[in-house]
Parts: C-alpha cells; structure tokens; sequence
C-alpha cells in the first residue's frame, strides 16, 4: 500500500503522471522529528511510525546521502532529509 504525505494540502500520493515519489519516515532523533514537525504547520499533530513526508517538500540540499548506510534491497547509500520546506 503507497504511503501519503502528511503535509496539509499535498497531493503527491495523487500523482497520475508515472513518476514514483520516495517518501520519508519521521526521525527518531528528538530535534531533527521536532524541526519537521514545526515546519509542516498541522495542529495537534502527533506523527506515528506510518507518517511520511514525500520528497517533494525538500532541496536537493536537504539530502545527506551516506555510503555508510546501506539499503539491503539495492545497496545503494541511504538518503536522509535533514530538513524541510516550511
């Protein structure tokens, strides 16, 4: 099942143009979840382990990519968005 973006009014789960858009889990580190949280604006919103922000909301700047992790399906370095667009 695709995941949906929690970002208010985004439609990215939508796309009907083929395009895949990656979507992102929520920090387990206490001050990059709190960053994201502020900057999506939703009130009393409380993300769980299902909640995802597409890659639509980031810069390629956002992104570090690492070697040190890896994904076991692809073995490709593992991108994690530091930061996202308020």
């Amino acid at each position: 099942m695709p995941s949906s973006c929690v970002v208010p009014l985004c439609k990215s789960n939508y796309n009907k143009n083929g395009h895949n858009i990656k979507v992102y889990s929520f920090s387990a580190e206490t001050e990059l979840r709190r960053k994201w949280i502020l900057a999506i604006k939703r009130d009393n919103f409380t993300p769980t382990k299902y909640s995802k922000v597409c890659q639509l909301h980031f810069n390629e700047s956002d992104f570090l990519t690492t070697s040190k992790a890896v994904d076991p399906k692809t073995g490709n370095g593992l991108e994690v968005p530091l930061k996202i667009k308020s």
